[in-house]
């Protein structure tokens, strides 16, 4: 495991969109403790602190077919702090591929079929031996808290939605930090390719390299305003640079969707977060829940 210790109380997850691919977040990101999602552990220019793969047996499949089966079976195998969903298929897959993982990766508990009532069983955070007398998670410096001991036993239901944004602030969550920032989270289509530009080299399949990818089942109301009332102690925030704001608020001015989905979480400008200022938006009508 080779994470510094930042003395930040604040993550960044790094979803697999485009909307802050015009500015140059990667080279802020150095400085902060970040959570990349699925495609991005085949970013090659530096590593980051923890990673979360969804879907790792379709990820092989198409590395196999498209390239990159190589570079994924290093990152499997390497040391980085990782999770993986522990899904029936994925192990399939894994297996069929001679898949081998190394130390400091780690399985969601179970997994969480799609269409599953947020507010059911199967969707609660089992955090109760983590949190204080008081019911809220600590905080401090969450670095205190990296080890293998306590990372082997984070409950973080898995899901079959496609979701893995979800997932990795739930697992924010349980690495105690104040302050979760989403990155690369669309509430708008973008004509062109699926995936950030910087994870377009490997396991992609054509058609993702010219149309835009629907990104819905992370957008679930009753998701999110059930898990807002289960992160005690920790908020959300998610990052847009000021151009592609302002887009989406002209578009959701006609758009009921995609006001919905600008909601609920509030923004805050890229230009604004890397000068320390961390106010959000006023000028969206952010859904009741939103905290």
């Amino acid at each position: 495991m080779e994470i510094t210790d930042k003395k930040k109380n604040r993550v960044f997850v790094l979803s697999c969109g485009r909307s802050c691919d015009t500015v140059d977040y990667l080279e802020f990101l150095r400085n902060e403790y970040v959570i990349a999602l699925s495609r991005w552990c085949f970013y090659e220019e530096y590593k980051f602190d923890f990673y979360f793969v969804n879907d790792s047996g379709l990820l092989i499949k198409l590395a196999s077919k498209y390239g990159g089966l190589e570079q994924l079976k290093t990152f499997c195998g390497g040391s980085s702090v990782k999770w993986f969903r522990d899904g029936k298929y994925d192990s399939q897959i894994e297996k069929k591929y001679n898949t081998k993982f190394g130390d400091y990766t780690y399985r969601t508990n179970g997994l969480v079929p799609c269409r599953t009532p947020s507010n059911t069983e199967l969707w609660q955070l089992d955090d109760d031996e983590f949190l204080n007398e008081n019911g809220t998670m600590p905080v401090g410096n969450p670095f205190d808290y990296f080890s293998h001991q306590n990372f082997s036993k984070y409950k973080i239901k898995g899901t079959g939605c496609g979701t893995v944004t979800r997932c990795a602030i739930d697992l924010a969550y349980f690495l105690r930090f104040k302050t979760c920032y989403v990155m690369n989270v669309d509430v708008c289509p973008f004509e062109g390719a699926s995936y950030s530009k910087h994870i377009m080299k490997y396991a992609i399949r054509p058609d993702r390299k010219t149309n835009s990818y629907k990104r819905n089942g992370f957008f679930d109301v009753k998701t999110w305003r059930h898990r807002y009332s289960q992160y005690k102690g920790m908020g959300i925030r998610r990052v847009v640079p000021e151009r592609v704001f302002s887009y989406e608020l002209s578009e959701s001015k006609s758009s009921k969707t995609i006001a919905k989905k600008l909601g609920m979480f509030k923004n805050v400008l890229y230009e604004n977060l890397i000068q320390g200022i961390t106010d959000y938006e006023t000028s969206v009508v952010y859904n009741n829940y939103v905290i």
